[in-house]
């Protein structure tokens, strides 16, 4: 992950408050995992979410609503959850999109990954 453009926008727009006003206007999947990297690449039902942030402000306050927590800001549109029991790092940027970064090994990563998105879709 070397390109980060996110810029306070992403931040802002998240906001204190929890929203479900876009429910099923995107549904999340795995596309691609890197085991060397440790990460694993998102897309939503329309493609990969790499242009615009919209996808992403969308999963990160859902993941508010899922897990009772705000965001912690890591920079470079990074975030993680304190109440993640996952701790993943949530990543943004307009080359990539949403990117999860995990510190288990690959498969455990995986399967909390396709749980987390089954939670997030519905």
């Amino acid at each position: 992950m070397t390109k980060n453009t996110c810029s306070g926008k992403t931040a802002n727009t998240i906001g204190k408050g929890k929203t479900m006003d876009n429910q099923n206007e995107y549904q999340f999947h795995i596309i691609y995992a890197d085991q060397r990297s440790r990460w694993i690449l998102i897309s939503d039902k329309d493609g990969i979410c790499g242009y615009e942030s919209e996808p992403f402000v969308y999963l990160l306050k859902r993941l508010m609503d899922i897990y009772d927590d705000i965001p912690v800001d890591l920079g470079k549109c990074r975030y993680s959850f304190k109440k993640d029991p996952n701790n993943f790092v949530y990543q943004w940027d307009d080359l990539f999109g949403i990117v999860f970064e995990y510190r288990s090994n690959y498969e455990k990563a995986l399967n909390m990954t396709t749980q987390l998105l089954k939670t997030v879709n519905t």
